[in-house]
């Protein structure tokens, strides 16, 4: 991603990762992701709206993935979305 995209994002986010809330401050040798919230493969765009600001823990746990399986109850949920859910 671009410079400006990439400082938008980060402005949007308050220079926090969109999923774990991480401070981008508290680990200033680690780059940041602008990841995509719906994957390009699952038809997501490029849109500024489908790009989050991500730590790069979060960004490789989510990877492509838009659901996963909940370990109490076993049954499979969307993942957080930055966009439709608030913490």
């Amino acid at each position: 991603m671009d410079a400006a995209i990439r400082n938008l994002a980060s402005a949007r986010a308050d220079g926090r990762c969109e999923y774990c809330r991480l401070p981008a401050a508290a680990v200033p040798l680690i780059t940041f992701h602008i990841e995509h919230i719906i994957p390009l493969q699952h038809d997501g765009s490029d849109d500024f709206e489908n790009l989050a600001f991500s730590c790069p823990w979060c960004n490789r746990a989510k990877g492509p993935n838009l659901s996963g399986r909940d370990l109490e109850t076993n049954t499979i949920v969307t993942l957080f979305n930055p966009r439709t859910q608030s913490w």
